[in-house]
């Protein structure tokens, strides 16, 4: 295996892959080469959401992303998709809140249409790793810290997240579905969250009653509102993957 969503990948490998999957399906063989172009993170367009009667305001966003494996096939899962057309190897921890591009490296393939991805948010749990590893100094794959008003009412929320593979050896999002044609290296590799998409699935009043003293509320592994992040940012809110030429 060339790329096993683990190692750097060897484009030579890829290359004979590529030659002899297409021998035994008969497919079309587009000629490929070597593409490298930058990635960056795109703000999101705003810190504030409406959930309800509640007016909520983020505060930080601190998002750990990367690395991530592109594929040809519409699924990235290991099963389905062994060798990686591409990948953003780097891992960054990402302000979602900045008003400016964030450099995340340079993502490095071959040319050729990218259907799926599969990625980590900062947190991996390869074979050889006995338990899942922080790869920054976030130590987890995100620090979320909100305000929330109704009327009268005030919340102060801080969320520490980390989204791990649901198995030793896996990515944490196993397949997202993506569209891509790269013909070369004139190419923008643009994600982008909506960090306060986050919260969107927080039941507010649940948690105004849980507040004591104004004390802010710490959303964590232990905590019922957890799941609902989790949630969010694998399904309902993930990054947004958008290729453009220069």
């Amino acid at each position: 295996m060339c790329l096993n969503h683990k190692h750097r990948s060897h484009y030579r490998c890829l290359k004979l892959l590529t030659l002899f999957f297409c021998f035994i399906t008969k497919c079309q063989l587009t000629p490929q080469k070597h593409v490298s172009y930058e990635a960056f993170y795109m703000p999101s367009t705003s810190s504030r959401l409406q959930i309800q009667d509640w007016q909520l305001d983020m505060l930080h966003a601190d998002i750990a992303f990367g690395p991530v494996y592109f594929c040809a096939a519409y699924s990235g899962s290991s099963t389905l998709c062994k060798t990686a057309i591409a990948e953003l190897t780097q891992v960054t921890l990402i302000n979602a809140l900045s008003q400016n591009p964030i450099a995340l490296g340079y993502v490095n393939g071959l040319s050729g249409t990218i259907k799926s991805a599969t990625y980590n948010f900062g947190m991996s749990w390869f074979d050889t790793q006995t338990t899942p590893v922080a790869n920054t100094e976030l130590g987890h794959s995100m620090i979320l810290e909100a305000t929330a008003q109704k009327s009268n009412k005030h919340i102060h929320i801080i969320a520490k997240v980390d989204v791990l593979p649901q198995h030793q050896g896996q990515m944490a999002i196993t397949s997202a579905a993506v569209q891509a044609d790269v013909h070369n290296s004139k190419t923008v590799l643009q994600i982008s969250f909506d960090a306060a998409q986050l919260f969107s699935q927080l039941d507010l009043d649940a948690l105004y009653d849980q507040t004591v003293h104004n004390e802010p509320i710490l959303i964590d592994s232990n905590t019922l509102s957890y799941d609902s992040i989790l949630l969010a940012a694998k399904v309902i809110s993930p990054p947004v993957f958008n290729w453009v030429e220069k």
